[in-house]
C-alpha cells in the first residue's frame, strides 16, 4: 500500500516543538529522506516510509527496532543517533552526519590497512555486541534466509514483473545445481547476531579520522554475521568492476583474478581488522577456513544481488551485469577463485563442504 506523496515536514516538524527549521529534500524514492536545519543550526535527518504492509507495519520498522535494539546492546554509537521512531507516521528522526560514504571516499581511503581495517573493525562490533538478543528480535526482523538467493522455481507472477535481465540472473543461478546447494547451505548460520543485511560502502560513513557508522538498516536481520563481512568485500569489487568493466572480448577467467588482486590490501585489511575485533571482544572466532569459505560465498551473493538490481533498474543485461553474476556464482562455487588472488586459503573447508565430510 503506498501512501500519500503530499507530506508536509514543515507541519511535522512544529508538531514535535521545532519551528522555523529548514528542510531539504535528499531522496525521494523508496523512502522520502529530508535535512532539517533548526534554528540554533542543529541538523536532523528524517526519514519517513512511503508504503506499509498489508498488516499495515511500516516501511522502518526493521529499522527502528533495530536502533533500538543498538542501545539496549551499548553500541548505539555504530549508527547515527536515533532521536525518534514515530510508528504511528512511519517516520525515522535522526542526527545528520555530514560525513562520505565509504564510496565516496574511496580514493582519500586510498591502499593504507590503516583505512580499510576500521570498516572491518565496527562491523565486528556490531556483530559481537549482539550475539544475545530477545526473542522477538529474529521474530520481528524477519527470516535471514530472505536475504540469499534460492532456488525456487519461478512463479507466474514472477514472469510478468521481473525484467528479462531478471530473468536471465534466475536462470544463470539456477543452472548450476552446485551453486544453489551451497546457496542452500549459506542459510544455515553457524552462529548468529544482529546483522546490517546491506553493509555496502554506500550505507557506510567515514570521517577523516576514520571514525566508522553504519546507515540504513532496513534489511537487518538476526542472521550469519558474515553476510555483513561478505556484503562489504562484495561492494569493494563492485565499485571496481563498474570504474573497470571487462573488455567486450576479455575473458572471466583473465578478469576475475585481475579485479580481486587490485584489491588485495584492501580486502586483507578489512578481513584483518573484523577477526582481530573479534578475538579482542572475546566473540567466536570460527574455523579459519570455514570462515574464509563463507566470506568469500557471500561476497558472491552480495554480487549475484547487485546484478539483479541492475537488471531490474536497466530493464535488461548489461556488461557490468553479467559481470555480477558469472562472479558471484564462481565464488559462491568455489570461494579460492576469489581467495587466492588475496593470498588466502580454503580449499580444504571448500572440499569438506563439496564433499559432505563433517
Amino acid at each position: 500500500m503506498t501512501e500519500q506523496s503530499d507530506f508536509v515536514w514543515v507541519r511535522y516538524l512544529a508538531s514535535l516543538g521545532i519551528s522555523d527549521a529548514t528542510v531539504t529534500s535528499l531522496q525521494d524514492e523508496r523512502n522520502e529522506v529530508v535535512r532539517a536545519r533548526t534554528r540554533d543550526g542543529r541538523e536532523l535527518l528524517l526519514k519517513r516510509g512511503k508504503k506499509r504492509t498489508p498488516v499495515g507495519d511500516g516501511a522502518l520498522l526493521t529499522e527502528g527496532l533495530v536502533y533500538q535494539l543498538l542501545g539496549e546492546s551499548d553500541i548505539a554509537d555504530i549508527g547515527p543517533r536515533c532521536i525518534l521512531h514515530d510508528r504511528r507516521s512511519d517516520i525515522l528522526v535522526t542526527e545528520f552526519l555530514p560525513h562520505p560514504t565509504a564510496r565516496a571516499a574511496w580514493d582519500s581511503l586510498g591502499e593504507s590497512p590503516g583505512a580499510w581495517a576500521p570498516l572491518g573493525a565496527q562491523l565486528a562490533r556490531l556483530h559481537a555486541g549482539t550475539r544475545r538478543l530477545p526473542e522477538w528480535a529474529s521474530r520481528l526482523l524477519g527470516p535471514f534466509a530472505d536475504l540469499v538467493p534460492d532456488d525456487e522455481p519461478l512463479r507466474p507472477d514472477d514472469l510478468i514483473t521481473s525484467t528479462p535481465g531478471q530473468l536471465q540472473v534466475v536462470r544463470t543461478v539456477q543452472a548450476d545445481s552446485a551453486v544453489t546447494a551451497r546457496l542452500t547451505d549459506l542459510t544455515d548460520a553457524r552462529q548468529t547476531s544482529l546483522i546490517h543485511g546491506d553493509a555496502r560502502l554506500d550505507n557506510i560513513l567515514v570521517d577523516s579520522t576514520s571514525d566508522v557508522r553504519f546507515v540504513d538498516f532496513e534489511l537487518s536481520r538476526v542472521g550469519d554475521p558474515l553476510f555483513d563481512l561478505g556484503s562489504l568485500l562484495g561492494s569493494m569489487i563492485e565499485y571496481l568492476v563498474i570504474d573497470s568493466p571487462p573488455e567486450t572480448d576479455e575473458k572471466m577467467s583473465h578478469y576475475i583474478p585481475d579485479v580481486a588482486g587490485r584489491l588485495h590490501d584492501r580486502a586483507r585489511a578489512v578481513i584483518a581488522g573484523y577477526r582481530a575485533t573479534v578475538r579482542a571482544l572475546h566473540g567466536e572466532t570460527p574455523d579459519p577456513e570455514d570462515f574464509l569459505s563463507r566470506t568469500a560465498a557471500f561476497v558472491g551473493v552480495h554480487l549475484l544481488h547487485r546484478a539483479g538490481a541492475l537488471a531490474h533498474h536497466l530493464h535488461g543485461e548489461t556488461r557490468v551485469g553479467r559481470s555480477f553474476s558469472v562472479m558471484g556464482c564462481a565464488f559462491v562455487k568455489n570461494p579460492s577463485v576469489l581467495l587466492r588472488p588475496w593470498g588466502l586459503d580454503a580449499s580444504y573447508a571448500w572440499f569438506r563442504a563439496k564433499s559432505g565430510v563433517a
